[in-house]
């Protein structure tokens, strides 16, 4: 779950949810980066803490830990912070990224935007060169 606030920095964003951060960052007015320049920025992460490739698995288990902060993650959005919910998602297979109704529920009582960060692998040769797809 990531939070970016132009009022809120990381340490009122934790206190109002009580949840700290996995990773967070303070705007810096001097950034080079336009994105840390104008929002403070704070991100909840099950990267580290959930032992599986199913993304369901990884939504459920952010439910559980933010089940009964929505009037605090409603509040924040209230006063202006931008919340959303980033999947990775590497492609080594068939198939991509789904959401099965109970999760679009849960999505939507969460009141968070969803999108994935895909990576595609290029097929690697027998030497272990990458190999670039003809185009058709």
């Amino acid at each position: 779950r990531c939070i970016y606030s132009t009022e809120f920095g990381p340490a009122e964003i934790a206190w109002r949810l009580g949840v700290e951060a996995s990773r967070s960052c303070d705007r810096d007015p001097n950034s080079r980066y336009k994105p840390n320049r104008d929002h403070n920025f704070w991100l909840w992460s099950t990267q580290d803490s959930l032992d599986s490739t199913d993304h369901i698995d990884h939504l459920n288990a952010l439910f559980a830990r933010f089940e009964g902060a929505e009037e605090a993650m409603g509040s924040l959005r209230s006063r202006g912070c931008t919340t959303s919910i980033r999947c990775y998602w590497d492609r080594n297979g068939q198939g991509g990224p789904w959401l099965d109704v109970k999760t679009i529920k849960k999505l939507a009582e969460f009141g968070a935007d969803i999108w994935w960060d895909v990576y595609f692998d290029e097929p690697k040769s027998e030497d272990g060169a990458s190999q670039e797809t003809p185009s058709k």
